[in-house]
């Protein structure tokens, strides 16, 4: 029996996992997009810049 997804001591590590799996399967059916957004660089602006 599965445990509950929450009983995990980092979900968000088993989130990633998961997002990674989806990912490699995109990329091996040809359905992969390139990343318009860079994350990292949207964080150093200042709050409010954007929506």
């Amino acid at each position: 029996m599965m445990q509950p997804f929450a009983a995990s001591p980092n979900p968000a590590f088993g989130l990633q996992q998961v997002l990674g799996l989806l990912d490699g399967i995109a990329k091996a059916q040809g359905r992969d997009v390139p990343q318009i957004v860079e994350i990292q660089r949207l964080r150093f602006l200042p709050t409010g810049t954007y929506l």
